[in-house]
């Protein structure tokens, strides 16, 4: 996800992570051995399986800029791939 951001950087994309992983020291142990700089909220996994009616992790949602989910991935996605940010560009685009 942060390859994507930087690739993307600057466009109306917002790239923001959530660790269902409450154990902030684990957290930081993640962001510093995969060196991101994004904003990582933290939820206990049942709110976010309750709130989001997911248990598939790890999942990634597209919200449009007025809060509707515009599509979701489910596991794990080449995100920096040529393929994944021209689709990506794509919904951008029809969802502006």
């Amino acid at each position: 996800m942060q390859e994507l951001a930087n690739q993307v950087k600057p466009t109306n994309l917002s790239i923001q992570l959530i660790s269902v992983d409450i154990d902030l020291n684990l957290v930081k142990e993640f962001v510093l051995q995969y060196d991101i700089s994004l904003p990582i909220f933290i939820s206990p996994q049942e709110v976010i399986e309750q709130s989001l009616d997911n248990a598939a992790y790890p999942a990634t949602y597209l919200v449009s800029p007025n809060g509707k989910i515009v599509k979701v991935y489910l596991g794990a996605r080449e995100w920096s791939s040529e393929q994944m940010v021209t689709e990506l560009q794509n919904i951008m685009r029809s969802e502006s």
